[in-house]
């Protein structure tokens, strides 16, 4: 009994970590910094050690004399030796523990030798995590205790542990977590996912489907409340900037303004969107052994012969002997003689298994190429099964054929064995191999995934009888799971709940949990994955539990913050390499491509899916995909459209189901929507039409149409007198005006365009009439739209524009500070409307001769535009706004030079000298020099002023009347120098 028992201890206390083995190097290598409070003697079992990062406690055990676990607050060690356990209570009994760590001390061996006897410590914390190991080379047992501070001093913690009693509707977005409070009210709605293919006509509200993989439930982001818009009395461009948005909002794709009111990360949506099943837990079977170096002797031991008491015998004991001594060679030479002398049927048996065990033997060790003998071996032992009559020597031979075909996972084969050995020991009575028998046919059954007949046989009352009854429902749970019947999982759970007790074996929490997940009943997985966390972290399978619970929180759109931590915990705490990897993609997906703005610790992840050459065996066609799409929108994030659009082109998307196909198809439409939009702000609308055409059909005609690119390319339609080109957009939007209009996915943004397709076309109908310059028509259709639509405020734009080709300076302004005021959020202009606002509302303030507001305005405007220049790259400058920054720099300069204010003598040469450093070639060089000669003259700089003149007077490129004035000034000055 207690050999068996600590067989399984010795599975249960091995945890293989890597983490824990890093600990227990760092920590062996700075014993000499703990402090050890026992006192230790040689007859000590336990010490104590203080760490500036943990706490130790060490035993002086042999590796199965005790087992240790954690169970919540709880840590159980656990012995059947009771002197052991004697001591262990002395030893506690001197051994003052830490109040840091520790509330109190129980000690109990009531049961004994039926239980093991217990000692239980409880922790003072549920943040105290424990890692045990055993050191061989000094025969002690390891237990460190680490207060995770982290966890313990967050609000997110206190959250997720709340969150984890009360559901969250899957696939809702929380906007806050205040908004918790009504969690009560939407209990009911956790079964409810949403799982509509974004594009598709009908929405559907089905449960998740996911076999083999499935894309995210599409999830519908909040409204974003509308900011106070300030009453701003003088309606300047400082004011208007303030209140509303700065130039360098309006230019930019995803403008920062409406990015702050939103959250800092997209949904789930726009991440590693593709999810999968993982495989159901099969129950483990705790008796396998080691077969890398046994043979069937292990269970049947060859027995000497009584070589006293014939030649015959004596002759076979010697036969023995050899085959004891591995002298093969001379073992078989010997069996040829026995058979030649006492027949071939003689002990035929006993020297065939000798035979078999040696061939066995010498496998061991070799390369799957070299496993003839093993082979042959094996088929020994089935023709030996069939003859041989004494029922131990059977059951050996059949117990390691079941072991041999348990570990090959060939089912089939172990099935056959272990019904053979089932009813074999079940004749013999034999109720300890009738038990492992009926668990190894369980096993096979459900590794064949027969539903069925695993129902047919634990409904026998024989196995109810000798079968505990968890056992019979998590071989019947695993099989369910594995056809994907995981509504019938769970139905079969809550019939025989009442049948559970604790500890529930794991593969019946993993499988509950994973068939909740399945089902779309999120907060009842995520709360039977930690279940499984905490009482098995020692299998493999918490590593898939872990990243399910990352997900899960995820998927339910919780703190993306906490999220990330989970992810973390799966990428760290995780055995299973596999795991690891694709916590590692979903991390990614969450923190780069989810993440409105950048910083550069964010994009240092992206090594993150950087795969090892021991990593590259282990992509499936699952992790495949996902890898593809997050790498995909981590391009498209940082708006590396180029980049993206390349990557996209290596994809082979024939190869996908439709539903993924069609998401990378969307987001190979917002990548062209990206390009356009590049070539569009720069100017470029020959290239606009160009790639419109190209990638039309190829992305734009799979997707539901994107208002603003359609109007993107009709305004490039306008601007290359292209009428054909724009009525062919036009009839899209018309034809187009019932069916569903973009909204997944969305990674270029902007609020104008929620607008209906009759809006679009009366502004195109607009700048038709300005780009042919009718002004005086523009301004009465705009009037007319006015009265009808007051609302509309961005006729106002075209109000300003088209008063001020007029020369309605005045009235120009009116309707620029109606349009810069009611503007929410930003301004939505492109950036040469954007230009051609700013410079005519500048120029309109200059013409009208209002100096002071001027000045005013155009300091705003340069401050805005030398923000946004400062927020891009080089090859991003927009060369419409870089114009604008010329011209309203100028015209700055002229205005300071109207009235040579002394105050602002130090404002000018700034500004001149940025203008003469930015625009050396511009056509108003000249003219700004020139200023900055008077500008001398005036701060009492006389010679530096006239030496500015003559170098006027020498350059050709300046202009004649340039030229004419600084002849002009140097006379001046010449004659200041002398008294007529």
């Amino acid at each position: 009994m207690r050999k068996s028992y600590f067989k399984s201890v010795n599975i249960r206390c091995n945890m293989i970590v890597l983490v824990v083995l890093a600990i227990a190097f760092t920590t062996d290598m700075s014993s000499s910094l703990g402090t050890s409070t026992s006192n230790e003697n040689s007859n000590s079992v336990v010490s104590q050690e203080f760490f500036k990062t943990h706490l130790r406690l060490t035993f002086n055990v042999k590796k199965d004399e005790i087992l240790i676990n954690q169970k919540g607050k709880d840590v159980w060690i656990e012995t059947l030796n009771i002197t052991l356990f004697d001591r262990i209570k002395g030893d506690f009994e001197r051994i003052k523990l830490a109040d840091k760590y520790f509330v109190e001390i129980k000690l109990s061996s009531e049961g004994y030798p039926e239980k093991a006897a217990t000692i239980k410590l409880i922790l003072a914390d549920k943040n105290i995590d424990i890692f045990s190991f055993y050191k061989d080379s000094d025969k002690k047992y390891i237990v460190d205790f680490w207060e995770n501070k982290e966890i313990k001093d967050t609000k997110e913690t206190k959250d997720f542990k709340a969150e984890n009693k009360v559901g969250v509707g899957a696939g809702t977005l929380i906007p806050d977590e205040d908004d918790n409070k009504d969690k009560d009210k939407d209990k009911d709605k956790d079964e409810k996912v949403v799982t509509s293919v974004v594009g598709d006509k009908n929405k559907s509200k089905d449960k998740i489907k996911r076999k083999p993989a499935s894309v995210l439930p599409a999830i519908t982001e909040p409204p974003i409340p509308k900011p106070i818009t300030a009453n701003i009395a003088n309606a300047s461009i400082a004011n208007a900037s303030i209140a509303n948005a700065t130039v360098s909002d309006v230019t930019s794709g995803t403008h920062s303004i409406a990015n702050k009111n939103k959250k800092k990360y997209r949904d789930f949506r726009y991440g590693a969107a593709i999810v999968w099943d993982y495989p159901a837990l099969i129950p483990s079977i705790n008796e396998g052994i080691n077969l890398q170096n046994k043979t069937a002797e292990y269970f049947y031991p060859i027995s000497d012969r009584q070589y006293d008491k014939s030649e015959k015998e004596a002759h076979l004991q010697l036969v023995i002997n050899l085959y004891k001594k591995t002298q093969y060679g001379l073992m078989n030479k010997a069996m040829e003689l026995y058979k030649k002398k006492y027949g071939e049927e003689d002990n035929l048996e006993v020297i065939n298994y000798l035979k078999a065990n040696s061939l066995l033997r010498d496998s061991f060790g070799k390369k799957e190429l070299d496993k003839g003998p093993e082979k042959l071996a094996i088929a020994m032992y089935t023709t030996l099964v069939d003859s041989v009559k004494e029922y131990d020597f059977k059951r050996g031979l059949l117990q390691y054929l079941v072991h041999y075909f348990l570990k090959k996972e060939d089912y089939v084969q172990m099935l056959q064995y272990a019904k053979r050995l089932y009813v074999n020991s079940k004749s013999n009575f034999d109720e300890e191999f009738e038990i492992f028998s009926a668990k190894m046919i369980l096993h096979g059954l459900a590794g064949l995934w027969q539903v069925d007949s695993i129902k047919n046989f634990v409904s026998e009352k024989s196995i109810q009888s000798i079968l505990p009854k968890q056992i019979l429902l998590a071989y019947e749970m695993y099989a369910l799971l594995a056809q994907d019947e995981h509504a019938k999982v769970v139905e079969l759970f809550e019939k025989n709940k009442n049948y559970f007790q604790k500890p529930i074996h794991p593969a019946i929490i993993y499988n509950l949990a994973e068939s909740y997940f399945r089902s779309g009943k999120l907060t009842e997985s995520r709360n039977y994955f930690l279940e499984f966390i905490a009482e098995y972290n020692y299998m493999n399978k918490q590593s898939d539990a872990r990243l399910r619970v990352a997900l899960i929180s995820d998927l339910m759109a919780e703190n993306e913050e906490k999220i990330l931590q989970l992810y973390r915990d799966a990428i760290n705490l995780s055995t299973d390499p596999k795991i690891r990897y694709e916590a590692r993609i979903r991390y990614v997906g969450l923190r780069i491509a989810r993440k409105y703005k950048h910083e550069k610790d964010d994009l240092e992840t992206l090594v993150f899916l950087d795969l090892n050459p021991d990593e590259v065996r282990l992509i499936d066609n699952n992790l495949k995909r996902l890898l593809w799409l997050v790498r995909l929108r981590t391009l498209i994030s940082s708006k590396q459209y180029e980049n993206a659009l390349t990557y996209l082109r290596s994809i082979p998307l024939e190869t996908m189901v439709s539903s993924e196909r069609r998401m990378f198809e969307g987001d190979g439409a917002e990548i062209i929507h990206g390009l356009i939009g590049n070539y569009y702000d720069r100017g470029e609308y020959g290239e606009v039409v160009r790639w419109w055409g190209r990638y039309n059909e190829i992305y734009f005609d799979k997707v539901p149409l994107d208002l603003k690119l359609i109007f993107i390319v009709a305004d490039s339609y306008i601007k290359l007198n292209l009428k054909d080109g724009l009525e062919r957009t036009i009839a899209v939007l018309l034809n187009n005006g019932q069916n569903p209009f973009r909204s997944y996915p969305i990674w270029i943004e902007d609020e104008q365009y929620e607008r209906n397709p009759k809006e679009i076309i009366q502004e195109l109908r607009l700048i038709e009439l300005a780009h042919a310059e009718r002004w005086n028509d523009l301004y009465k259709l705009n009037s007319d739209i006015l009265i009808n639509d007051p609302k509309n405020i961005k006729v106002h734009y075209y109000q300003g524009v088209a008063s001020f080709k007029l020369g309605q300076y005045d009235r120009a302004i009116r309707h620029f500070e109606e349009f810069l005021i009611n503007s929410e959020q930003r301004m939505p202009l492109s950036s040469q409307e954007t230009s051609l606002l700013f410079e005519s509302y500048a120029e309109a303030i200059y013409k009208g001769g209002d100096v002071e507001k001027f000045i005013k305005t155009a300091k705003a405007v340069l401050a805005d535009l030398d923000r946004s220049n400062s927020n891009s790259n080089s090859n991003s400058k927009n060369k419409s706004l870089d114009k604008l920054h010329e011209r309203i720099l100028y015209l700055y300069i002229e205005a300071l030079a109207s009235d040579w204010k002394k105050e602002n003598f130090d404002t000018m040469f700034e500004a001149v000298n940025d203008f003469r450093t930015k625009y050396k070639n511009s056509i108003c060089s000249g003219r700004v020099k020139y200023l900055l000669g008077l500008l001398k003259v005036k701060k009492g700089e006389p010679i530096a002023g006239e030496e500015i003149f003559k170098e006027l007077l020498k350059d050709n490129s300046v202009p004649n009347y340039i030229k004419e004035l600084s002849k002009t000034e140097l006379s001046t000055l010449k004659i200041a120098r002398h008294n007529i």
